[in-house]
């Protein structure tokens, strides 16, 4: 498995240092485990290109894809994830809607996209 990360230098967001590094370590154990050992994860840091008042950190895994209403499945806390999910087959059903509600306590959003090709991207979004 490859690793690639693209790191913005002197990008800061004021929020829990503590609680920030754990909703980042539980993303990326998510997009470790979700990609296969030929796969890759790809981890970037910048300022929003739309709004460089918000600090974006997008974790592109090389997993299964996952299409609109799972993505949407995911992030709700009122519906499980269904069995074909990624997610409840690894028997954590609610844990990005959890993360979701992690960010949001951090004053950041979490919201999750199709990868390119392949696999989901986790795109962490912080207000600077």
């Amino acid at each position: 498995m490859l690793l690639r990360s693209s790191l913005a230098e002197h990008l800061a967001a004021p929020c829990d240092a503590a609680g920030l590094a754990r909703l980042l370590r539980l993303l990326l154990e998510e997009a470790l485990r979700a990609t296969p050992a030929d796969g890759q994860v790809i981890v970037t840091l910048a300022a929003d290109a739309q709004d460089a008042s918000r600090a974006v950190v997008q974790i592109r895994d090389g997993g299964p894809a996952l299409g609109e209403d799972e993505i949407n499945q995911a992030l709700d806390l009122s519906r499980s994830a269904s069995t074909s999910d990624r997610f409840s087959r690894a028997g954590r059903p609610f844990r990005m809607a959890h993360l979701a509600l992690l960010a949001r306590a951090l004053g950041g959003t979490l919201s999750l996209g199709r990868g390119l090709d392949v696999g989901m991207l986790a795109r962490l979004e912080l207000p600077r």
